[in-house]
């Protein structure tokens, strides 16, 4: 399960933690997040950006499934110091 966890924080917090890491780079021009879901009333103005998520599993006999749902919460601040 340990691998699962790491590959799990690596897209949790990819385009949170390395952003602007690097301007430049194509991949940094737009920020976007795996699995974002957005408030509905932004949503309605950028439709690109989904305001809900739904996700299907099929299993097959008696297989178990264990599920955990994790989420990063926008957080206002009133300054932040950009690293060096």
């Amino acid at each position: 399960m340990d691998a699962v966890r790491r590959i799990a924080d690596a897209i949790l917090y990819e385009g949170y933690l390395l952003w602007p890491y690097r301007r430049s780079a194509l991949k940094n021009q737009r920020r976007w997040t795996f699995g974002g879901v957005f408030p509905r009333a932004h949503s309605e103005r950028h439709p690109d950006d989904r305001w809900i998520m739904r996700t299907e599993c099929l299993l097959e006999g008696d297989d178990e499934v264990d599920v955990r749902v994790r989420f990063l919460q926008v957080v206002e601040r009133d300054g932040w110091e950009e690293g060096i």
